[in-house]
């Protein structure tokens, strides 16, 4: 194919572009859409045999034809199009089977150069909701990782917020762990998380400092805590220690490796309870 024949071919596509831009600001105008002005292949030939480059060519095709800064009602949208300014709302409906709407695919592998970090969507609000799901009767959202994740959050207050008659539900498959929650990643004295126990409905570890507390119950009128158990209700796990530590807060119970059963008075106040 000769130079000649690839600026027709751009300058067809140009007036194309051109004329549905005139129709578009038709529309905003409440006009009718003007005649198109296309050129003909002789005007083209004769644009080209006046000695007009390709790059010269192509500048004064192109003029005026940039990517368009905002998307209105009836627009076309192409692939790698970067819209603004849209005041509706675009829908897809399917009310004739049961095969999904939209389907996009990432085949990339997250790292690769140019890769997108194999991410299918992106979706991002600067007020409202990255992404909104909802479902008369199945799940808003589903998430699934052959290797990863599920479903990853983060967030300036809480990663991820369930309400609801259950606000959470987790399921450990394969004897896994139900709930694994860690605290003190981040801070100055962190530790690495021991790995998750088997067989384990709710875990919870924490190990910034003295204070830190594992797990937590309060209730302001009922019972902080509840347990049952067909060997035993609550199991306190023995110490390597010989004794109770020097000093502890009232109400601390405490085994040491001897399997001796501490309470705490306050300070070093300690009473042997069995």
């Amino acid at each position: 194919m000769d130079e000649r024949t690839v600026l027709l071919g751009r300058l067809a596509r140009v007036e194309e572009e051109n004329q549905a831009l005139r129709e578009r600001l038709a529309r905003l105008e409440e006009r009718p859409d003007p005649a198109p002005s296309a050129l003909s292949r002789r005007q083209l030939l004769r644009a080209a045999g006046a000695g007009i480059g390709t790059a010269a060519l192509g500048a004064v095709a192109l003029t005026g034809i940039a990517a368009p800064a905002g998307a209105d009602q009836g627009d076309v949208v192409h692939v790698g199009d970067q819209l603004g300014g849209a005041i509706t709302t675009t829908s897809i409906k399917n009310s004739k089977n049961y095969q999904p709407v939209l389907e996009i695919i990432s085949e990339h592998m997250a790292g690769l150069e140019d890769s997108g970090g194999g991410r299918a969507i992106v979706a991002a609000s600067d007020f409202g909701a990255g992404v909104f799901a909802t479902s008369r009767t199945e799940a808003g959202v589903v998430g699934g990782s052959d290797a990863g994740d599920g479903v990853w959050g983060t967030g300036g207050r809480y990663g991820v917020h369930g309400v609801g008659p259950i606000g959470v539900r987790a399921i450990a498959v394969r004897y896994g762990t139900g709930v694994y929650a860690f605290s003190g990643l981040d801070g100055p004295d962190h530790v690495n998380p021991p790995e998750a126990p088997a067989k384990t409905a709710v875990f919870g570890f924490a190990g910034e400092d003295a204070a830190a507390v594992g797990v937590r119950g309060a209730s302001t009128r009922g019972r902080g805590g509840m347990f049952s158990g067909a060997r035993a209700a609550v199991q306190l796990k023995p110490s390597s220690a010989a004794s109770h530590p020097a000093s502890g807060s009232v109400g601390d119970l405490f085994v040491d490796r001897s399997g001796r059963l501490w309470f705490c008075k306050g300070g070093s106040r300690w009473k042997q309870l069995a």
